[in-house]
């Protein structure tokens, strides 16, 4: 009876997850088609680049403690002071990042501006810097539930911060705003959020700053210090591309691919749902040391997540070429079309692999997650290098889909060196 609860409990969770990537993956296209259409493809442009550059300085900003807050949360299994100790500490180590990080891109961002040749982008960090403050705590916030397997909690706060962002966005789009002003958006999305978050985790864990403790507190610092760039490099290999684009080509090319990208992301997101929702049943799994129920889990998810996102994919280039025929006038929409298609499938060949690359972080290997960020990274910035100034905006598309897949390699190698058994040899080998 337990277990047909469980099974319950897990299919209405990932249905409130997946509503929530619908309205996250809704949203995001009508923000981007509201921009293009009252604002023009450069003004998306210049909203797209700055949001590259928030996206990276968000990583630096939660500083890896969110994981280590995740992971302590789902292992402490029930402890309730424990975690409330765990939590405290967490977000006053969240809200300290957050607000250094937040100073430095805005006393740097003209530097930046410059760097991509765009005064706009400058201009826009302006008002996205200061979000940096609450995304921190937001991020510790929501793997705080996370880790409780409050999922449905979880879906619906997603889904708030892209509904404000959403109304935000097509409000100034709507009233001709500078393009500086669109990641206003960011700062009240995210703002809404934490109203609606901390007092949430508050009344569960029945936190007050008595709790925050030092050694929650250095725990979460070593941990972070370990792991603290593999957020950065994580967000940044999905940014990489659009920053790629700004440097060789212009805002209007950063516009058109925008719009392919934007698809393609929501097409990932549908991993993430997964990742977030086996994060804290990963971690209870790799504490215990026997790689044979990770293995039955990864291969029982993968009869299903190869063919769903594969019906996905095709869902997602119609509802391209429906924007591109009927919403949008781009000067090259076969081009966009190409990018979608070349993007995705990249994100189709590591469905099997991105809800499940954790591993090593839950394992205590922060550092050598990392260095797979890194790897990632790494491979898709000489790609994009590379390819854009010969292919253009598919080159881009390419040079990103080829990470993708190298990433599965990477993955697999650093897991059989450090754990001693990775996800590929379970795929082409029998059972002991």
């Amino acid at each position: 009876m337990a277990e047909t609860r469980s099974r319950k409990t897990l299919t209405v969770d990932l249905i409130f997850n997946y509503g929530s990537l619908g309205i996250v993956a809704l949203g995001g296209l009508l923000a981007n088609i509201v921009v293009a259409r009252y604002l023009g493809e450069a003004a998306l442009g210049v909203f797209n680049q700055a949001y590259a550059i928030y996206i990276a300085a968000s990583q630096l900003a939660v500083g890896g403690v969110h994981i280590s807050v995740l992971r302590s949360v789902a292992q402490a299994d029930g402890n309730r002071p424990e975690q409330a100790r765990l939590v405290a500490s967490g977000l006053l180590l969240s809200l300290g990042l957050g607000s250094v990080v937040a100073a430095v891109v805005l006393l740097g961002r003209h530097l930046i501006g410059a760097a991509l040749g765009s005064p706009d982008v400058a201009d826009s960090l302006a008002f996205a810097a200061p979000a940096l403050v609450p995304f921190a705590v937001n991020k510790t916030l929501l793997s705080t539930l996370n880790g409780l397997e409050r999922m449905r909690a979880y879906a619906l706060l997603q889904a708030a911060r892209l509904i404000v962002l959403l109304l935000t966005l097509s409000t100034l789009a709507w009233l001709r705003r500078p393009p500086a002003e669109l990641t206003l958006g960011l700062l009240l999305a995210e703002l809404a959020v934490f109203g609606a978050s901390l007092p949430l985790v508050m009344r569960h864990l029945q936190l007050r700053p008595a709790q925050i403790c030092r050694p929650w507190l250095d725990r979460h610092l070593a941990f972070g210090a370990r792991g603290l760039l593999s957020g950065v490099f994580l967000e940044l290999n999905t940014r990489i591309d659009v920053l790629a684009i700004g440097l060789f080509l212009s805002d209007q090319d950063v516009g058109s691919y925008s719009i392919a990208a934007v698809f393609a992301e929501g097409l990932y997101q549908c991993l993430i749902v997964v990742r977030n929702q086996m994060n804290p049943r990963l971690a209870q799994l790799v504490l215990a040391e026997d790689p044979a129920p990770v293995r039955r889990m990864v291969r029982a998810a993968w009869r299903y997540l190869y063919p769903g996102m594969a019906v996905t994919y095709l869902a997602g280039l119609g509802a391209l070429h429906l924007a591109l025929t009927y919403q949008l006038r781009l000067p090259d929409p076969g081009a966009t079309r190409a990018c979608y298609l070349i993007l995705g499938a990249g994100v189709l060949a590591v469905s099997g692999f991105v809800p499940f690359d954790g591993a090593l972080l839950h394992a205590g290997r922060p550092a050598h997650y990392t260095l797979l960020t890194f790897l990632v990274a790494l491979s898709n910035l000489v790609l994009n290098l590379a390819l854009i100034p010969w292919l253009g905006i598919v080159g881009a598309a390419l040079g990103t889909a080829l990470a993708l897949g190298l990433s599965i390699l990477y993955l697999n190698s650093i897991m059989r060196w450090q754990l001693g058994f990775d996800y590929l040899a379970r795929a082409t080998a029998p059972s002991q």
